[in-house]
């Protein structure tokens, strides 16, 4: 008895599993680029070739920046490059320079944008990333705060450490001598 309900829902799986391969092959054909770009991020888990020729070069004679602000060119150089970037700050975005100029904020009823407001909750906002990252959607999600406020991230770094969670974090301000601000 035991055996015949499982063989059931086993037959039942393998069908639903052909529907979906022959829905993925008719999305190929009908949306050959947005089906690529798929197959790349969410089911082979892999960059796009050469992603990294995207990033600026500073050199030498380039004039001083501030770390955030070699951070903030190099999250929004990666951006078109890796349409599955998406992430915040815990509403330190103006101070750490994490949003993407490019792009909406993703907020109720406007869910295109790739800029998250995570507001005053550096734990809450670490633990989405790490879920975000081990959905398995193919997003890379990134997050900020200043480094200090760290502390109340530790539980959800040190998950995402032992998970080998794809998740970014992102710290700013760590010192007493602050530059410019």
């Amino acid at each position: 008895m035991v055996y015949d309900v499982f063989r059931s829902h086993a037959q039942q799986g393998a069908e639903q599993e052909q529907q979906w391969w022959a829905s993925w092959t008719a999305y190929q054909q009908e949306n050959p680029m947005l089906a690529q770009e798929f197959q790349r991020s969410v089911l082979d888990g892999s960059l796009p070739e050469d992603w990294h020729l995207t990033l600026p070069i500073a050199g030498e004679q380039d004039k001083a920046l501030a770390s955030r602000q070699h951070s903030q060119l190099c999250l929004n150089s990666m951006c078109s490059a890796l349409p599955e970037l998406i992430g915040g700050s815990a509403d330190l975005g103006p101070s750490n320079l994490t949003a993407l100029k490019s792009e909406a904020d993703f907020s109720p009823g406007s869910y295109h944008g790739r800029n998250i407001h995570f507001g005053v909750r550096e734990f809450g906002m670490a633990a989405i990333c790490n879920a975000m990252s081990l959905h398995g959607s193919g997003l890379i999600p990134y997050c900020a705060t200043f480094t200090v406020f760290t502390d109340y991230m530790r539980n959800a770094i040190r998950v995402a450490a032992l998970s080998k969670a794809g998740s970014i974090f992102i710290t700013t301000h760590d010192s007493i001598y602050l530059g410019e601000d």
